[in-house]
């Protein structure tokens, strides 16, 4: 890795730790249902899984596991949008 690499530039670092904890804090806020979907894809606190096998285990469909994981993406998006202005 390069000296000028952001492993190595401890404000890059700084500012990567921040934004994934306002990700963390803004994921805690969701619904427990949209909360559980994005855990499960994402892997957070858990291995990743894929929406098919989310929409698997929750017995739904494909197509409604995919819109519900776009609409809270979206919210999600938004709700961070928003904290930083």
């Amino acid at each position: 890795m390069g000296r000028d690499s952001d492993t190595d530039n401890p404000e890059m670092l700084l500012i990567i730790a921040e934004r994934r904890a306002r990700v963390f804090e803004a994921v805690r806020g969701l619904a427990p249902e949209r909360r559980e979907l994005v855990s499960r894809v994402f892997g957070i606190n858990r291995p990743a899984q894929s929406v098919r096998s989310v929409a698997d285990a929750w017995g739904a469909p494909k197509s409604r596991v995919d819109r519900m994981l776009a609409r809270t993406l979206a919210d999600l998006r938004e709700l961070l949008d928003e904290r930083e202005h």
